[in-house]
């Protein structure tokens, strides 16, 4: 999968990285939007922590169900939602 990786304000590279495994009680979203925050982008503060995949607030498409969940146990849907 592609992600962008934050190594300073300067230098922020698409790379390559493995698709991750999700544990049983775990779910894997397909990330379609992702928020950067302000001390994303505080150098600074960030930059100790490099290299780095930012982001939160995220929206996307629910791809894969770990083994302990089950959907008759939560809710989903097919189609977009707005939240917040």
């Amino acid at each position: 999968m592609k992600v962008a990786v934050y190594y300073s304000n300067d230098d922020i590279r698409i790379e390559e990285r493995p698709k991750p495994r999700i544990a049983d009680e775990e779910i894997l979203v397909k990330m379609k939007a992702s928020g950067i925050c302000g001390t994303d982008v505080m150098q600074w503060y960030r930059i100790k922590k490099a290299p780095r995949v930012l982001g939160h607030e995220m929206a996307g498409e629910i791809v894969e169900l770990g083994t302990d969940i089950s959907r008759s146990s939560h809710q989903f849907t097919n189609s977009p939602i707005q939240v917040g």
